[in-house]
């Protein structure tokens, strides 16, 4: 996968000895990460509310506003309340300590500074902001999500009642010619919208699949046979199916669904030279998904599916866009069916995720979770 180097975290150091601010500036860039310096706490807020940093590094004893009217500063505004501030201090009292916390402060550093402590607790905070940013933002998105599902079914019955009655009228003898002509183009957009309604409600996961277990080996080539009955003659299958059969749950016709819209979408990425498309299976050991560290994570055994084609590859900011909902370009065709394909794989308890490179044709793999054999 070609992925876009990512920013480094910036980090705002406020500290009025020079000495420190030098000390402290190398030590966080040699680990990695991007520092901003300021000598005062007055400069400290208008750097971070110009700059937003990722994490703030704050001294408490300075001239003029002190670390802490500096914190109640940062916390009291909406630009910067969210950025967790570590306060450094060589102050031992333990009631300073907790006016630090009282104003919003997420940890201290002990002045003289010990060079793995101040790199484990910058990097421990940063990755706390960020499993909270995560775990906001899927919140927002299952908000959002179930009301396009609602909205979606609702607006799907409404369809079939405006379809039905114009079939209703389409079947009428005594329907004038010239009204007959408007009925038919009327009916045809009916059937596109309610498709297009019908894939919302997959893609949020409004209707759930019905899987049942099934051997995969087995299904796909029932699947194959019939795509290659499909495609046309320049446009070439090939398979490597494992050895041993995997049972997966599978809903058969929105798997069906799944592979439909990656072959129709490697398809026409192969343009009009054809090309070949390769399907595979394999077992593998995936990491569970979750909010933990990678240190904790429980690692699942699931059953790959690998369909790569050799057309023309998207670069990263296309393949990261791959399963939004309407997106589409000449390569992919239809971005809703890759949108809905993912709310169904998501539905199997499953993983699905693309690995594409210009020129270098597209991946599309599908993990689902392995069935336990009983007697």
């Amino acid at each position: 996968m070609i992925g876009e180097r990512e920013e480094p975290d910036r980090v705002l150091i406020v500290d009025d000895n020079p000495t420190n601010l030098k000390l402290m500036s190398n030590l966080l860039e040699r680990a990695g990460y991007h520092p901003l310096v300021a000598e005062n706490g007055a400069q400290g807020v208008r750097f971070a509310t110009r700059g937003r940093p990722d994490i703030i590094l704050l001294d408490i004893l300075m001239p003029g506003i002190d670390g802490f009217e500096t914190c109640r500063r940062l916390k009291a505004a909406d630009e910067t309340k969210d950025i967790p501030v570590i306060f450094m201090t060589a102050v031992t009292q333990p009631d300073q300590k907790v006016k630090a916390f009282d104003l919003g402060a997420v940890d201290y550093i002990t002045k003289p500074f010990q060079t793995e402590e101040v790199l484990v607790r910058v990097r421990t905070q940063l990755t706390l902001r960020r499993q909270m940013k995560l775990a906001a933002e899927k919140k927002k998105m299952e908000s959002v999500l179930t009301l396009i599902g609602g909205i979606a079914h609702r607006f799907n019955n409404h369809l079939y009642v405006v379809k039905g009655n114009l079939e209703l009228m389409g079947e009428e003898p005594a329907l004038p010619d010239d009204l007959r002509t408007y009925i038919d183009p009327a009916v045809k957009a009916a059937d596109e919208m309610a498709g297009l309604t019908r894939r919302l409600l997959i893609f949020t996961n409004y209707d759930q699949p019905k899987p049942k277990p099934t051997k995969l080996n087995r299904f796909l080539s029932e699947r194959i046979a019939a795509f290659r009955a499909d495609l046309p003659p320049e446009v070439r299958i090939e398979t490597a199916l494992s050895e041993t059969e995997s049972t997966v749950p599978v809903d058969r016709s929105r798997m069906e669904t799944v592979l439909t819209a990656v072959i129709d979408n490697a398809r026409e990425a192969m343009g009009d030279g054809g090309g070949t498309i390769r399907i595979s299976t394999e077992k593998i050991r995936r990491p569970e998904e979750t909010e933990e560290t990678d240190a904790e994570k429980t690692v699942v055994p699931m059953s790959r599916i690998s369909i790569a084609d050799t057309g023309a590859g998207m670069d990263e900011k296309i393949r990261e866009r791959v399963f939004d909902p309407f997106f589409s370009t000449k390569f992919l065709g239809r971005g809703m069916s890759m949108a809905a394909a993912l709310g169904i794989v998501r539905g199997h308890g499953g993983v699905l995720s693309v690995t594409s490179a210009p020129g270098r044709g597209t991946t599309v793999y599908i993990d689902l979770p392995l069935v336990e054999e009983t007697s």
